[in-house]
């Protein structure tokens, strides 16, 4: 029964750990995508400053005043690379947001189906024991019942002259003749007694040396209704 009741258990979980976990992750890979930002942000640069001294060194007629246009363009370019990685850092933070708001939704999940499974495996192993217990003691109450009636048989047995319940008796007059246990009680019309007769596995068919059953013996001899009872336990 434990056996069955721990496969049923899911595994624990931790949510503090979990979250910590989730959150560690999160930081390493927001680290990543800045520095990859970053480093783009130095590759543009340094690829605009190339470009410039190249143009500065092909065009030695340039004018003051084209100068400062470019200069100008330089830092427009930065001004949208600076806006652009802050559009994804702030996209990447959403995300991450989100990423840790489902994984604390998962972990707490997880929690529920983990408490569903041990109060479903204790509410089972209640039942089991209730019903094993349940079961023992219909089984006692049977015995101590088939007892009392086992004693109630034996003691009539003994002051009807019968050894038991399943042997006939010889009689002396007539010689061919046997009494028998259970065609006895019906003529005493004793419901009880047959009642237990048959509880405890009388053979009902068994004919006396008129060859008549029990059942026979009691229909011939229900002429006001009185075996009615008797009639219906050997039925």
């Amino acid at each position: 029964m434990l056996k069955k009741q721990k496969e049923n258990v899911q595994p624990q979980i931790y949510l503090p750990t979990y979250i910590e976990q989730h959150k560690q992750r999160m930081r390493r890979q927001r680290t990543k995508e800045e520095s990859k930002v970053l480093e783009q942000r130095r590759d543009n640069a340094k690829g605009k400053r190339q470009d410039e001294e190249e143009g500065s060194i092909g065009g030695s007629t340039s004018t003051e005043e084209g100068s400062s246009g470019g200069s100008t363009s330089t830092e427009v370019d930065i001004d949208q690379a600076a806006s652009e990685a802050a559009a994804i850092a702030k996209a990447r933070e959403e995300r991450a947001q989100q990423q840790h708001e489902a994984a604390r939704q998962e972990a707490f999940r997880l929690e529920a189906l983990r408490l569903e499974a041990e109060r479903y495996a204790s509410v089972k192993a209640q039942q089991e024991h209730e019903a094993a217990r349940s079961s023992m003691m219909e089984a006692q109450q049977h015995e101590q019942q088939r007892a009392a009636a086992q004693h109630k048989v034996i003691t009539w047995c003994k002051a009807n002259g019968f050894s038991d319940m399943h042997t006939k008796k010889r009689t002396l007059v007539p010689l061919s003749s046997a009494k028998i246990p259970l065609h006895e009680a019906v003529k005493q019309n004793n419901a009880e007694i047959v009642g237990l007769f048959v509880q405890l596995g009388v053979d009902k068919e068994v004919k006396n040396s008129k060859g008549k059953t029990a059942l026979e013996v009691a229909t011939a001899l229900n002429k006001d209704g009185s075996l009615h009872s008797i009639l219906a336990l050997l039925k």
